[in-house]
């Protein structure tokens, strides 16, 4: 009897082992399920909260580029731009948040605001955005989103890829430059541009039918071939009955108007190609005063000795150029009220249209844009992207005599450059006119065959010439060439050492 019940007592306690064992493999395999149901869903809430920034950086990007547009970038209308930025971003967001709750998320949002720092070389903008995303036991909080906008995009030439296709900071302009080489007015190599982002009220014109203007710096330098300049209409807010009424409009520099290009509309990109290279915008055929369809400068080639055919763009001259003589004092002060001074007093003398050249000692302009053996250079510094006579730091140093000569010197430079009379690349008549309208002394010529100085060349030339046609030789009025065969070539060989 015995025997028999601890045979029955195994038996129940075998039949409880495999029952404990079968619950547990269960509620283990059920263990297993919750695991792997949670690990999906803390997966999807990840993939989730992964879209909604994606989601809200294109929302940004898209609505800051339309506020530029729509506002410009000086932002004189700050607080409209900053309220349209929030106004834009709740309702790019709209829908993935519906989504979002159709899917079980309870969402708290706050109030959503913007704020804009405005900088030389960009735009910060901050948008607070405060918003709170959970499902169940997970919880996401998003609190404000930075994005810059840069103003200047530099780029190397000989990194272009083998498409060609270089963009603006907004990717609003393409340009297709493969195989294309640039020289500047001396007959130097351009081994970089600048694309640059300029409100186009900078220009105090309204010929323009946005607020959005594109610089390709250095200014009024050459192509070897023609490149196509490409804008997309779409990104910048146009509308489609407008676009076979527009152009591309090019800054005529030197005469403080904007001409227009023979324009296309390929699938709602407006495309112009130029061999030139100014500040770019968009405006309506036939309607900018005087310019409209007249074409850039072309320079035939990368030689140096090619003229600069801008008779077309340079207005009637209705000024008396015979009366013209140059004018040497000496002025005191601190270097930018020096160079200011000259500045006013030159243009006032011969007739020059205000064109923003500024004095900088700004490191960022100099690098890269003065050979070290010089003191300054004049023109668009690619690497500030500021139109301006650029010097080194040592010349606040200089005794007042000698700034006054040498921003004589560099100011003369930036007339030649918004005259454009004389040959791209002529380095000997370039410097020779700076030296005479400054009385320096800082190179060397060879005339007829031995080294001399500008005064001795200047000596020559009145000769056959007077005082007046020597100012117009050499701020590069437009009947330059001609005088400057009078005055000089007919009769002598002249070259830069």
């Amino acid at each position: 009897m015995k025997k028999a019940q601890s045979t029955l007592y195994i038996i129940l306690a075998i039949l409880l082992i495999i029952m404990l064992a079968f619950l547990l493999i269960k509620w283990k395999k059920e263990d297993i399920k919750l695991i792997e149901q949670k690990e999906k869903d803390s997966k999807q809430f990840l993939n989730e909260i992964d879209t909604f920034q994606n989601y809200f950086d294109e929302c940004a990007t898209l609505t800051i580029k339309e506020a530029n547009v729509k506002f410009g970038i000086y932002l004189t209308s700050q607080k409209e731009y900053e309220s349209f930025v929030s106004y834009k971003i709740k309702l790019c967001m709209s829908d993935l948040l519906i989504l979002l709750k159709d899917r079980g998320y309870k969402i708290v949002e706050e109030e959503t605001s913007t704020n804009v720092e405005i900088n030389d070389k960009n735009l910060l903008i901050t948008i607070i955005y405060p918003i709170q995303l959970s499902k169940e036991d997970q919880k996401f909080t998003f609190e404000d989103y930075s994005i810059k906008f840069e103003k200047h995009n530099i780029i190397k030439l000989n990194k272009v890829g083998d498409q060609g296709l270089i963009s603006s900071s907004d990717r609003n302009l393409n340009i297709e430059l493969q195989d294309i080489e640039f020289v500047d007015y001396m007959g130097n190599e351009i081994n970089e541009i600048n694309l640059l982002v300029v409100d186009s009220r900078y220009f105090e014109k309204e010929d323009l039918e946005n607020y959005l203007t594109y610089g390709i710096l250095p200014l009024n330098v050459y192509a070897s071939d023609p490149f196509e300049l490409r804008f997309d209409l779409k990104s910048m807010g146009f509308d489609e009955a407008e676009y076979n009424n527009l152009a591309i409009a090019w800054w005529v520099i030197g005469t403080n108007q904007w001409g227009t290009l023979e324009s296309r509309i390929e699938e709602g990109v407006l495309v112009a190609s130029t061999r030139y290279t100014t500040f770019f915008g968009i405006a309506k055929k036939q309607e900018i005063n005087g310019f409209s369809n007249i074409e850039p400068p072309i320079n035939n080639g990368m030689q140096s000795d090619l003229l600069l055919n801008s008779n077309a763009l340079i207005p009637k001259i209705n000024y008396d150029i015979s009366s013209f003589s140059k004018n040497t004092n000496v002025y005191s002060g601190e270097a930018n009220k020096i160079f200011n001074t000259i500045k006013q007093e030159i243009y006032e003398e011969y007739s020059i249209p205000e064109k923003g050249y500024v004095l900088t000692t700004n490191q960022d302009c100099v690098n890269n844009f003065i050979s070290s053996g010089a003191l300054c250079a004049t023109g668009s510094s690619t690497g500030c992207g500021i139109l301006g006579v650029h010097c080194k730091s040592s010349v606040l140093s200089l005794s007042e005599e000698d700034i006054n000569t040498l921003f004589r010197h560099e100011i003369t430079h930036s007339i030649q450059q918004i005259k454009e009379g004389c040959p791209v690349g002529d380095v000997a008549r370039r410097e020779w006119g700076a030296e005479y309208m400054s009385d320096s002394e800082y190179y060397q010529f060879v005339l007829d065959g031995e080294g001399v100085k500008a005064a001795q060349i200047s000596s020559v030339m009145l000769e056959s010439c007077s005082e007046s046609e020597l100012v117009q030789v050499a701020i590069c009025e437009p009947n330059a060439n001609d005088l400057w065969q009078k005055c000089l070539l007919s009769k002598h060989t002249i070259s830069w050492t």
